[in-house]
Protein backbone atom coordinates (compact mmCIF):
# COMPACT_ATOMS: atom_id res chain seq x y z
CA UNK A 1 0.00 0.00 0.00
CA UNK A 2 1.15 3.70 -0.70
CA UNK A 3 -1.21 4.65 2.02
CA UNK A 4 -3.06 3.18 4.66
CA UNK A 5 -5.77 5.62 7.27
CA UNK A 6 -5.33 2.81 9.93
CA UNK A 7 -3.33 4.57 12.51
CA UNK A 8 0.83 4.48 12.48
CA UNK A 9 0.30 3.01 15.90
CA UNK A 10 -2.37 0.29 15.04
CA UNK A 11 -0.36 -0.37 12.37
CA UNK A 12 2.44 -1.00 14.42
CA UNK A 13 0.79 -3.05 16.84
CA UNK A 14 -0.90 -5.37 14.23
CA UNK A 15 2.44 -5.71 12.70
CA UNK A 16 5.69 -4.36 14.28
CA UNK A 17 6.13 -6.79 17.51
CA UNK A 18 5.18 -9.78 14.88
CA UNK A 19 8.69 -12.10 13.61
CA UNK A 20 9.51 -11.62 10.20
CA UNK A 21 11.77 -13.75 8.11
CA UNK A 22 15.85 -11.97 7.85
CA UNK A 23 18.20 -10.51 5.25
CA UNK A 24 20.64 -13.55 4.04
CA UNK A 25 22.22 -11.49 1.25
CA UNK A 26 26.11 -11.78 2.28
CA UNK A 27 26.73 -8.93 0.14
CA UNK A 28 23.32 -6.76 1.67
CA UNK A 29 24.38 -8.06 5.24
CA UNK A 30 27.98 -6.74 4.51
CA UNK A 31 26.77 -3.41 4.05
CA UNK A 32 25.36 -3.37 7.84
CA UNK A 33 26.40 -4.04 11.57
CA UNK A 34 23.84 -6.43 12.57
CA UNK A 35 22.21 -6.23 15.82
CA UNK A 36 23.79 -8.15 18.66
CA UNK A 37 23.13 -8.85 22.68
CA UNK A 38 24.97 -5.60 23.31
CA UNK A 39 22.85 -3.49 21.62
CA UNK A 40 19.68 -4.56 23.40
CA UNK A 41 21.21 -4.71 26.92
CA UNK A 42 22.23 -1.01 26.01
CA UNK A 43 19.01 -0.31 25.24
CA UNK A 44 17.35 -2.22 27.49
CA UNK A 45 19.66 -0.63 30.66
CA UNK A 46 18.83 2.91 29.38
CA UNK A 47 15.21 2.27 29.00
CA UNK A 48 14.99 0.68 32.46
CA UNK A 49 12.79 -2.31 30.88
CA UNK A 50 12.29 -5.41 33.23
CA UNK A 51 13.95 -8.79 32.43
CA UNK A 52 10.73 -10.20 31.12
CA UNK A 53 10.32 -7.12 28.65
CA UNK A 54 13.48 -7.92 26.81
CA UNK A 55 12.81 -10.52 24.67
CA UNK A 56 9.87 -8.16 23.26
CA UNK A 57 12.49 -5.40 23.01
CA UNK A 58 14.51 -7.22 20.79
CA UNK A 59 12.12 -8.48 18.65
CA UNK A 60 10.97 -4.98 17.98
CA UNK A 61 14.31 -3.21 17.16
CA UNK A 62 15.44 -6.33 15.19
CA UNK A 63 12.01 -5.39 13.07
CA UNK A 64 12.59 -2.55 13.17
CA UNK A 65 16.44 -1.92 12.06
CA UNK A 66 15.38 -4.55 9.07
CA UNK A 67 12.66 -2.05 7.61
CA UNK A 68 15.00 0.67 7.64
CA UNK A 69 17.58 -1.32 5.40
CA UNK A 70 15.03 -2.98 3.40
CA UNK A 71 13.62 0.34 2.48
CA UNK A 72 17.05 2.30 2.45
CA UNK A 73 18.46 -1.33 -0.13
CA UNK A 74 15.24 -0.48 -2.01
CA UNK A 75 15.95 3.33 -2.38
CA UNK A 76 19.73 2.82 -3.27
CA UNK A 77 19.83 0.49 -5.88
CA UNK A 78 24.02 0.11 -7.06
CA UNK A 79 24.26 1.43 -10.54
CA UNK A 80 20.85 1.96 -11.46
CA UNK A 81 19.81 3.54 -14.56
CA UNK A 82 18.64 6.38 -15.07
CA UNK A 83 14.44 6.31 -14.90
CA UNK A 84 14.64 2.61 -13.65
CA UNK A 85 11.61 3.26 -11.08
CA UNK A 86 9.38 4.04 -14.00
CA UNK A 87 10.84 0.86 -16.11
CA UNK A 88 10.21 -0.96 -12.60
CA UNK A 89 6.54 0.32 -12.11
CA UNK A 90 5.71 -0.78 -15.83
CA UNK A 91 7.03 -3.98 -15.20
CA UNK A 92 5.27 -4.94 -11.85
CA UNK A 93 2.10 -3.60 -13.11
CA UNK A 94 2.38 -6.11 -16.19
CA UNK A 95 3.27 -8.81 -13.17
CA UNK A 96 0.54 -8.27 -11.38
CA UNK A 97 -2.15 -7.70 -13.48
CA UNK A 98 -0.96 -11.33 -15.38
CA UNK A 99 -0.82 -13.02 -12.02
CA UNK A 100 -4.21 -11.41 -11.16
CA UNK A 101 -5.73 -12.60 -14.28
CA UNK A 102 -4.48 -16.16 -14.19
CA UNK A 103 -5.95 -16.60 -10.40
CA UNK A 104 -9.45 -15.22 -11.52
CA UNK A 105 -9.29 -18.11 -14.59
CA UNK A 106 -7.68 -20.86 -12.03
CA UNK A 107 -11.06 -20.10 -10.26
CA UNK A 108 -12.97 -20.61 -12.85
CA UNK A 109 -11.84 -23.88 -13.66
CA UNK A 110 -14.21 -26.25 -14.12
CA UNK A 111 -14.47 -29.53 -12.32
CA UNK A 112 -13.02 -31.68 -15.43
CA UNK A 113 -10.01 -29.19 -16.01
CA UNK A 114 -9.37 -28.81 -12.39
CA UNK A 115 -8.80 -32.59 -11.94
CA UNK A 116 -6.54 -32.72 -15.02
CA UNK A 117 -4.35 -30.15 -13.57
CA UNK A 118 -4.17 -31.89 -10.07
CA UNK A 119 -3.49 -34.70 -12.83
CA UNK A 120 -0.63 -32.77 -14.45
CA UNK A 121 0.53 -31.81 -11.02
CA UNK A 122 1.13 -35.45 -9.96
CA UNK A 123 2.84 -36.12 -13.30
CA UNK A 124 5.02 -33.75 -13.26
CA UNK A 125 5.86 -34.08 -9.49
CA UNK A 126 6.79 -37.45 -10.54
CA UNK A 127 9.29 -35.95 -13.19
CA UNK A 128 11.01 -33.49 -11.86
CA UNK A 129 10.62 -33.73 -8.29
CA UNK A 130 7.42 -31.90 -5.90
CA UNK A 131 8.59 -28.05 -5.27
CA UNK A 132 8.05 -29.03 -1.42
CA UNK A 133 8.46 -32.57 0.21
CA UNK A 134 5.02 -34.00 0.15
CA UNK A 135 4.21 -38.27 0.08
CA UNK A 136 2.46 -39.07 -3.15
CA UNK A 137 -0.94 -39.49 -1.68
CA UNK A 138 -0.89 -35.68 -0.83
CA UNK A 139 0.07 -34.60 -4.37
CA UNK A 140 -3.32 -34.70 -5.80
CA UNK A 141 -4.57 -32.15 -4.19
CA UNK A 142 -0.83 -29.83 -4.80
CA UNK A 143 -2.20 -27.71 -7.30
CA UNK A 144 -3.96 -25.91 -5.01
CA UNK A 145 -0.92 -24.69 -3.66
CA UNK A 146 -0.44 -22.69 -6.96
CA UNK A 147 -3.68 -20.78 -6.35
CA UNK A 148 -1.95 -19.12 -3.11
CA UNK A 149 1.30 -18.57 -4.63
CA UNK A 150 -0.18 -16.99 -8.11
CA UNK A 151 -2.72 -14.80 -5.25
CA UNK A 152 0.99 -14.12 -3.24
CA UNK A 153 2.84 -13.32 -6.08
CA UNK A 154 0.20 -9.93 -7.46
CA UNK A 155 -0.10 -8.41 -3.93
CA UNK A 156 3.69 -8.41 -3.72
CA UNK A 157 3.95 -6.98 -7.22
CA UNK A 158 1.29 -4.48 -6.06
CA UNK A 159 3.18 -3.33 -2.91
CA UNK A 160 6.78 -2.81 -4.68
CA UNK A 161 4.65 -0.16 -7.32
CA UNK A 162 3.84 1.56 -4.23
CA UNK A 163 7.12 1.32 -2.39
CA UNK A 164 8.38 2.86 -5.70
CA UNK A 165 6.23 5.92 -6.31
CA UNK A 166 6.84 6.67 -2.68
CA UNK A 167 10.51 6.90 -3.68
CA UNK A 168 9.84 8.78 -6.58
CA UNK A 169 7.19 11.44 -4.15
CA UNK A 170 10.72 11.21 -1.68
CA UNK A 171 12.88 12.19 -4.05
CA UNK A 172 10.96 15.57 -4.43
CA UNK A 173 10.83 16.12 -1.36
CA UNK A 174 7.66 14.65 -0.59
CA UNK A 175 6.02 12.52 1.83
CA UNK A 176 8.66 12.26 4.59
CA UNK A 177 5.79 13.11 7.32
CA UNK A 178 4.02 16.51 6.25
CA UNK A 179 1.06 17.13 7.42
CA UNK A 180 -1.74 16.73 4.45
CA UNK A 181 -5.13 18.97 5.92
CA UNK A 182 -5.69 17.24 9.39
CA UNK A 183 -3.61 14.03 9.06
CA UNK A 184 -0.17 13.88 9.36
CA UNK A 185 1.36 11.51 7.23
CA UNK A 186 4.16 9.29 8.58
CA UNK A 187 6.83 6.83 6.59
CA UNK A 188 7.56 4.00 9.06
CA UNK A 189 10.97 3.66 7.98
CA UNK A 190 11.80 7.18 8.40
CA UNK A 191 13.84 8.56 11.18
CA UNK A 192 10.20 10.32 13.01
CA UNK A 193 8.81 6.65 12.31
CA UNK A 194 11.91 4.87 13.54
CA UNK A 195 11.72 6.98 16.99
CA UNK A 196 8.12 6.57 17.45
CA UNK A 197 8.39 3.26 16.64
CA UNK A 198 10.84 3.09 19.47
CA UNK A 199 9.50 4.39 21.86
CA UNK A 200 6.45 2.37 21.96
CA UNK A 201 8.67 -0.51 21.25
CA UNK A 202 9.96 0.05 25.11
CA UNK A 203 6.82 1.08 26.51
CA UNK A 204 5.88 -2.24 24.98
CA UNK A 205 8.73 -3.74 27.09
CA UNK A 206 7.80 -2.13 30.06
CA UNK A 207 10.33 0.96 30.03
CA UNK A 208 10.74 4.45 29.77
CA UNK A 209 12.81 6.54 27.62
CA UNK A 210 13.28 10.27 28.97
CA UNK A 211 13.93 13.58 27.64
CA UNK A 212 14.43 17.24 29.46
CA UNK A 213 12.76 19.36 26.93
CA UNK A 214 15.17 22.44 27.37
CA UNK A 215 18.45 20.85 27.88
CA UNK A 216 17.70 17.97 25.47
CA UNK A 217 19.20 15.49 27.32
CA UNK A 218 17.59 12.37 28.61
CA UNK A 219 17.53 8.48 27.57
CA UNK A 220 15.64 9.30 24.15
CA UNK A 221 18.45 10.72 22.51
CA UNK A 222 21.27 8.18 24.23
CA UNK A 223 19.01 5.54 22.63
CA UNK A 224 18.85 7.13 19.12
CA UNK A 225 22.55 7.55 19.02
CA UNK A 226 22.88 4.13 20.32
CA UNK A 227 21.05 2.49 17.25
CA UNK A 228 22.92 5.01 14.92
CA UNK A 229 26.02 2.58 13.98
CA UNK A 230 23.11 -0.24 13.45
CA UNK A 231 21.42 1.93 11.15
CA UNK A 232 22.44 3.17 7.16
CA UNK A 233 25.20 6.08 6.95
CA UNK A 234 23.10 9.70 8.09
CA UNK A 235 20.34 8.25 9.21
CA UNK A 236 20.50 9.56 12.42
CA UNK A 237 20.82 13.90 12.55
CA UNK A 238 23.98 14.58 13.81
CA UNK A 239 22.03 17.20 16.08
CA UNK A 240 19.17 16.15 17.50
CA UNK A 241 17.40 19.27 18.82
CA UNK A 242 15.71 18.97 22.19
CA UNK A 243 12.43 20.82 20.06
CA UNK A 244 12.42 18.29 17.27
CA UNK A 245 12.44 15.12 20.37
CA UNK A 246 10.16 16.81 21.89
CA UNK A 247 7.76 16.58 19.33
CA UNK A 248 8.20 13.57 18.58
CA UNK A 249 7.82 12.09 22.08
CA UNK A 250 4.62 14.39 22.61
CA UNK A 251 3.41 12.63 19.35
CA UNK A 252 4.50 9.12 20.36
CA UNK A 253 1.85 9.35 23.64
CA UNK A 254 -1.15 11.25 21.57
CA UNK A 255 -1.15 8.84 18.79
CA UNK A 256 -1.32 5.83 21.19
CA UNK A 257 -4.19 7.46 22.91
CA UNK A 258 -5.95 8.52 19.01
CA UNK A 259 -5.23 11.90 19.65
CA UNK A 260 -3.86 12.37 16.03
CA UNK A 261 -4.63 11.53 13.15
CA UNK A 262 -2.43 9.45 10.57
CA UNK A 263 -1.94 7.79 7.23
CA UNK A 264 1.53 5.61 6.39
CA UNK A 265 3.27 6.00 3.58
CA UNK A 266 4.35 2.88 2.49
CA UNK A 267 5.23 0.12 5.22
CA UNK A 268 8.13 -1.95 4.69
CA UNK A 269 6.47 -5.36 5.51
CA UNK A 270 3.10 -4.01 4.00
Amino acid sequence: MSRSENTLFEWWQRHHLQPEPQETDPEKLGQRTPPDERLFERLADLAGVPVEGTGILKQAVHRQLDDVWNSHWVDFLPDAPKGWRTTAQKELRNIERLSRGLHAALQKLSPRSEAAMNLGTIEVNDQRGPIRNTQRAERAVEFEWYYGVIERLAEIASQEVSRIARQKRRGKGKGRGRPRGSTLIVNPSSFPGTTLFLLWDVRAAGGRLTLDKNSGRGTLPQALQVLSPYLPPGFIPKSLTASTLAKLKAMANKMAKGNIRTAIIDPVTG
